[in-house]
C-alpha cells in the first residue's frame, strides 16, 4: 500500500507541473527579429518598430526603439492617460554632440519637456543606421513617475522630429496600449523556425545511424596493406 504522504507529493508534483504547462500555454509567441529581445510593436503612424524585453529577475525593460524612415531625434514614452502630458520618456538626439536622456513631459509645447531622472533609466543611447535612428534603454518596472508593470496594459507613445540638435515639436507620432510580458520560444531557441514533429526527429536519427553503419573495410592479407607501412 502506498503510504499517504508518498500520495500527496505526487499529487502535488502533478498540479505544479500542470500550472507550469499552463503558464507557458498562455505565453506569446516571440517575435523579435533581434535575439536580444523578445517582442516587437509597432507604430505605422511613424512609421518605427519597439522591440522590448520583460527581465522579472532585475526587474527591468529593455527597449529598443528603431524609426524605419529618415534620420532625427527618436523618443519612447510612458503615459498615465495615453497623451503627452504627463507622460515619462526617455528622448535620443543623435545630431550635434548627440545625447540620449530621460525627461519629464509636464506639457505638449518644447518648454514643458525638461530633463529629469526620477524613474532611473540606464544604458541610455542614441546611434544612426543605414537612415535609420535607433534608441536604446533600460527601464525599471513599477517605479517612477509613470510605472509600467508587466502583464499589464501601458500607454506607450513613441515620436520624431527633425535633425535640429534642439528638441522641436514631433513631426510623427503614435500611441500604442502595451502589455510588457515574457514571451514562449520555440524549442530550438530559434524564432521563426517550425518545430521538429517525431517524424523529422525519427528520419534524422535513422540517418544518423545509417551514417555509423557505414564503415571502410579494413583489409586483413599483408599484401592488402598500405605500401607506407613496410617503410622503415
Amino acid at each position: 500500500m502506498v503510504p499517504n504522504l508518498f500520495k500527496t507529493s505526487v499529487l502535488a508534483s502533478g498540479l505544479l507541473l500542470g500550472c507550469a504547462t499552463i503558464v507557458q500555454a498562455q505565453l506569446p509567441a516571440c517575435n523579435s527579429p533581434d535575439p536580444e529581445y523578445d517582442m516587437q510593436v509597432d507604430f505605422p503612424a511613424l512609421p518605427a518598430t519597439m522591440l522590448y524585453k520583460v527581465d522579472l529577475t532585475t526587474n527591468q525593460l529593455m527597449i529598443k526603439a528603431t524609426q524605419l524612415s529618415g534620420v532625427g531625434w527618436l523618443g519612447v514614452g510612458f503615459s498615465p492617460a495615453g497623451h503627452m502630458e504627463d507622460s515619462h520618456a526617455v528622448v535620443g538626439q543623435p545630431f550635434g554632440p548627440g545625447y540620449a536622456m530621460e525627461y519629464a513631459l509636464n506639457g505638449e509645447t518644447p518648454s514643458t519637456v525638461v530633463p529629469s531622472n526620477a524613474a532611473g533609466a540606464s544604458a541610455m543611447s542614441v546611434s544612426t543606421t543605414t537612415g535609420r535612428t535607433v534608441l536604446k534603454f533600460t527601464y525599471p518596472l513599477g517605479v517612477g513617475p509613470v510605472p509600467v508593470y508587466p502583464n499589464y496594459p501601458t500607454h506607450v507613445l513613441m515620436a520624431s522630429g527633425g535633425n535640429n540638435p534642439v528638441l522641436a515639436f514631433h513631426q510623427s507620432m503614435g500611441v500604442q496600449d502595451v502589455i510588457f510580458t515574457q514571451c514562449a520560444r520555440p524549442a530550438s531557441g530559434r524564432i521563426g523556425e517550425k518545430p521538429k514533429s517525431k517524424k523529422d526527429k525519427k528520419e534524422k536519427k535513422h540517418k544518423k545511424d545509417k551514417k555509423k553503419t557505414t564503415t571502410t573495410t579494413v583489409p586483413t592479407t599483408a599484401s592488402a596493406a598500405p605500401e607506407a607501412s613496410s617503410r622503415k
